[in-house]
This record gives structure tokens, C-alpha cells and sequence, in this order.
């Protein structure tokens, strides 16, 4: 069981760019580029990177358990 439709799934199993975007301690928002990969068993989008727990970013959601997670594909043109 999965908390994602059929179209949800299908559009998430192709590997994207994306952006988080934090909040810091004094209100300034942060936003990053990340790599993510959709969890399906678990129902879940997992947030990638180098030395994670030593992030801003990651600072930012343990502090506040908020985030947003952006897909940012595009067609060029």
C-alpha cells in the first residue's frame, strides 16, 4: 500500500533535481538544490546529499520539522 496515486508514482520514479527551502532562526528563508529519490514501500520523498546532519538545510527542519520540497524540471527551450 502507498500513500502515492499511479500518476504520483509514475511521475516520481524519474530521478529529479529539486529544491528545499528552510527557514533560519531569524526568519530568512534558505533554499538549496538537492537530489531526492521517492521511497514507494514507505511513502516517503528522501532528501540526499554530502555530510546531510551538517547542513543548514538540515539544521533548519530538525530544528522546525518544516521543509518544501520543489521539483524544478523543466523542458529547455
Amino acid at each position: 500500500m502507498t500513500v502515492f496515486t499511479q500518476d504520483e508514482l509514475t511521475y516520481l520514479s524519474e530521478r529529479r533535481l529539486g529544491r528545499i527551502a528552510t527557514v533560519g532562526p531569524d526568519g530568512t528563508p534558505h533554499v538549496t538544490p538537492v537530489d531526492w529519490r521517492a521511497e514507494f514501500q514507505h511513502g516517503v520523498i528522501e532528501v540526499g546529499g554530502i555530510n546531510l546532519p551538517g547542513t543548514k538545510k538540515f539544521r533548519d527542519v530538525a530544528r522546525t520539522g518544516r521543509t518544501v520540497q520543489r521539483d524544478t524540471t523543466h523542458t529547455p527551450t
